[in-house]
C-alpha cells in the first residue's frame, strides 16, 4: 500500500509541477554536451553520459546506458538510469530530447519501480506526446493503464486534462 501511495504522490507531484510550469530536468553531476535540434525552439538533444550520476529530490540516479524501449507503441532508443535506496529500486529512461512539457523535461520517458513482494521492476508511468499534448500515463503493478494526465500550452497558459481509467475527462483547466 505504501508503494501505491508513493507512486500516486509522485504522479500528482509531477503533474502539478508541470501544470504550474516549474518542472525542470534533474541537474547532472557530469556535464553533458547539448546540441540544438531544429524541431522546436523549446527542444534540444542531449547526450547519455553513461557512468555519471543525475541528482534528483529522491537521490542520485546512475546513468546505465542506452536501451531500446517502447513508449506509447513507438520503439526508440532511450538513455536509462537507475536509483536504489534500501529495498526501493527505480529506473527512468528518456529519449534524450528536452521538451518544455515532459516527464523531468524530456519528450518521451518511462518510469519503473519495484514491486514490494517480488522486487521486480514494473512500468509505473510513461510520458509521451499525443495530439499536440504531453501526456503522463500511469500503470498499476499488473500493467493495466490507470489515470492519464495531459498538458498543453494555450497562449501563455499551461493547461491540463485528467482522464480516468476509462478515458473519461475528470478535470480540465488552464493556469
Amino acid at each position: 500500500m505504501e508503494r501505491k501511495t508513493a507512486i500516486i504522490c509522485f504522479s500528482v507531484f509531477l503533474a502539478g509541477a508541470l501544470f504550474l510550469g516549474c518542472a525542470q530536468a534533474p541537474s547532472e553531476t557530469t556535464p553533458a554536451t547539448t546540441t540544438p535540434i531544429q524541431t522546436s525552439k523549446t527542444e534540444e538533444k542531449v547526450t547519455c553520459p553513461v557512468g555519471s550520476f543525475i541528482r534528483t529530490p529522491e537521490g542520485e540516479f546512475k546513468v546505465t546506458g542506452i536501451e531500446k524501449q517502447t513508449v506509447a507503441g513507438k520503439s526508440m532508443e532511450m538513455c536509462c538510469m537507475e536509483f536504489s535506496s534500501g529495498e526501493i529500486k527505480q529506473k527512468f529512461c528518456h529519449d534524450m530530447l528536452k521538451a518544455e512539457l515532459g516527464m523531468w523535461g524530456y519528450r518521451n520517458a518511462i518510469f519503473w519501480t519495484t514491486d514490494d513482494e517480488t522486487m521486480k521492476f514494473y512500468k509505473a508511468a510513461e510520458g509521451f506526446e499525443l495530439d499536440g499534448k504531453y501526456c503522463l500515463q500511469n500503470y498499476d503493478i499488473s500493467g493495466k493503464a490507470k489515470e492519464k494526465v495531459c498538458m498543453y500550452k494555450e497562449g501563455s497558459q499551461t493547461c491540463m486534462i485528467i482522464y480516468d481509467e476509462e478515458g473519461k475527462v475528470e478535470m480540465e483547466g488552464c493556469q
